[in-house]
């Protein structure tokens, strides 16, 4: 484990710092040697994201998807450009046998910004959202989220860089996605009704937009889409793109898989049973989190040290289920 870590490190470590490419065209890495000089801005700014860019987020998907095989991962690279005023972004795999050099499978595409919903509407956010690839069972093929044209598409790519392709054609965003029981079938969300309320946002600007509780002047000058907007759950076959309505166990499936965007809470369960998990002390996905366990007796007992806030990322009950472990970054 030891030695499968560090060579996985040291293949997102070298990645990472390559030089910046132009337009967006990644080159593999050199081992030619370069003099030595300071760091400078545009080092920092050229710097590849692998997961979120902000080491203070904590909690969320891991960005790394392993082959099913154990031999490879697979990951999404972002980049900014400054000259072109655009982040690129690659779909590489790393391979696991001691050829540690990355393959750039799948190029392009625009950043997708997670959504928060504040006041009971959605508000498009400037943070980049994790996007976590998958495997096909027979690792042939990964799947991800890919953005173009504004709209954010189910895509497919060859393993071996074959080439890439969309799945699914919505008319809306893709928001949620994942294999369904059988891995044979992709089970995904949109909002289909999007649409029609943006077509009557459309025809209501005309005559004028009506200064409500839509509309946010710090953040945009037109109505925001309504949370309420109904989401609706299909199911596609990655092969044909055939997409239908999906079925209550489909429905039940995506909904037990974490919502992108928001931190995931920490869970351990002891011998006998019992809980303790990390609770948020608000609703907002960025509020503080505290730990919380399931006693003796049953009851539900929230840790009062100050040590058991914020920054707990895992969770761990001893063999006999009387000593909590937390892992919590400073």
């Amino acid at each position: 484990m030891v030695s499968l870590r560090a060579g996985i490190f040291a293949s997102l470590l070298a990645f990472s710092a390559m030089p910046v490419w132009g337009a967006c065209d990644i080159p593999g890495p050199s081992s030619a040697a370069k003099p030595k000089r300071d760091v400078t801005a545009s080092d920092l700014i050229g710097l590849r994201d692998i997961g979120y860019p902000d080491p203070a987020v904590y909690g969320g998907p891991s960005p790394l998807a392993l082959s099913p095989d154990g031999r490879s991962i697979a990951f999404m690279i972002s980049q900014a450009d400054p000259d072109a005023n655009v982040t690129c972004r690659a779909l590489v795999v790393v391979t696991l046998d001691g050829d540690r050099r990355p393959h750039v499978i799948d190029r392009g595409g625009e950043t997708i910004t997670v959504t928060d919903v504040k006041r009971g509407f959605m508000v498009p956010g400037g943070f980049p959202e994790v996007v976590v690839a998958a495997w096909s069972q027979d690792a042939r093929w990964i799947i991800f989220l890919k953005r173009m044209g504004g709209i954010t598409q189910l895509w497919r790519a060859r393993a071996d860089g074959g080439g890439a392709l969309p799945i699914t054609k919505s008319p809306v965003d893709v928001e949620r996605w994942t294999w369904d029981g059988d891995r044979r079938r992709l089970i995904f969300t949109s909002r289909p009704a999007t649409l029609s309320v943006a077509r009557d946002n459309l025809l209501e600007g005309r005559r004028g937009y009506l200064y409500d509780a839509r509309i946010d002047p710090g953040t945009v000058v037109t109505p925001q889409l309504p949370d309420t907007i109904p989401v609706e759950t299909f199911s596609v076959d990655p092969g044909t793109g055939e997409v239908r309505h999906a079925n209550a166990v489909e429905e039940a499936r995506l909904s037990n898989e974490p919502i992108p965007g928001v931190p995931l809470d920490a869970v351990a369960i002891s011998t006998d049973g019992r809980r303790a998990w990390t609770q948020r002390t608000s609703p907002s996905p960025l509020a503080p989190s505290r730990i919380r366990v399931t006693d003796r007796a049953g009851s539900e007992v929230s840790c009062p040290a100050s040590a058991c806030v914020d920054g707990i990322v895992n969770l761990w009950w001893d063999r006999d289920g009387w000593l909590l472990v937390a892992k919590r970054l400073e």
